[in-house]
Order: structure tokens, then sequence, then C-alpha cells
């Protein structure tokens, strides 16, 4: 097998920073509209407050990624509509005000900018670079469900305690 140096450089970038990460098999990303990657709490709990990312697939090695929610009053940009703004490239319109946010970088002809992501593809792979480690599946309600069990068990343990603890009474008395 041949590699090339853009390979090679791709693929040493990726594992030399520690923020990049892999989001899946391109093949299985494409021909989606958008794709939302959610913070992974089951890995860092503290990741509650991150907003989610939305993916764009353009084509097969274009990707880009932003914040799901716009800076201006948090429209869901995932919901919105790409548009090539000529010189200054493809740009989402939030759904909710009409704002423009640059996909490459962020910005919007309203002054306002989100946060983007880059992503790369390697080996067939995608990947994105971000501080937070994200998932394809929302691991907010995982960790919900999983608490909620959690206290469920824990009020049965204390009302069989509270049960023992009456019949304890009744035998003395």
């Amino acid at each position: 097998m041949e590699f090339t140096n853009d390979l090679i450089s791709a693929v040493n970038g990726i594992v030399t920073d520690s923020k990049w990460q892999k989001v899946g098999p391109i093949d299985e990303l494409l021909g989606k509209d958008n794709i939302l990657l959610y913070p992974d709490i089951t890995q860092d709990e503290e990741q509650t407050q991150i907003d989610n990312i939305v993916l764009f697939c353009i084509g097969p090695n274009e990707f880009y990624a932003i914040d799901c929610a716009c800076p201006h009053e948090g429209g869901p940009l995932e919901l919105g509509d790409i548009e090539d703004t000529g010189n200054e490239g493809l740009a989402i319109i939030c759904p909710w005000h009409s704002y423009d946010f640059n996909l490459k970088d962020g910005t919007s002809s309203t002054g306002l900018k989100t946060n983007v992501y880059e992503t790369r593809t390697a080996n067939g792979d995608l990947y994105i670079k971000c501080d937070h480690v994200v998932s394809l599946t929302n691991t907010k309600d995982q960790v919900k469900i999983k608490k909620a069990q959690e206290n469920e068990e824990e009020e049965e343990t204390i009302q069989k305690l509270e049960q023992l603890q009456i019949k304890d009474e009744k035998e003395y008395v």
C-alpha cells in the first residue's frame, strides 16, 4: 500500500494533536444534510454546558463543523439553509432571524461570530478538532436515565430500611 504525503501529514497531525477525534467513516456520513455531535458527558460530566456541534457534509471531502446554537438568540443553526455568499464562501443562515455565519471562520455580516471546528479526512474517516469529547449519541439522555435509575434504587433502599426500622420498633413494643 502506497501512502501519499498528504495522507501521512494528515494522520501525523491527528495523532500528535490530542484534540483531534474520529467522528466516523466518511461513507456513513455522506448523504446526510447535517449531523449533530453531542458533548460526551460519559467521559466528563462537567461538559453539560457545552453546545452541540452541527457537522455539514457538503461533498465527499468537504465538511464543516460549527456550534448548533446561533450566538444571537440561540436559534438552531442545524435547521438553517446553506448559501453561497460569493467570495466569502458558504454560510449557514439562521432560521430565526436570517443571520449568516461563514462555515470556514464563523464570522457574520452582522459582526457576530460563532465557533467553528476544523475537520480533516484521512484514510476514509472524518476527524474533528475539538477541546471536548464529542459523540454521535446524545449522552446527556443516557446520563439522565442512569441518574434516575440510581435515585430510584436509592429510594427503594431507603423505603426498605424504613420498613425494617418500623418492624424492629413493633417487635420491641
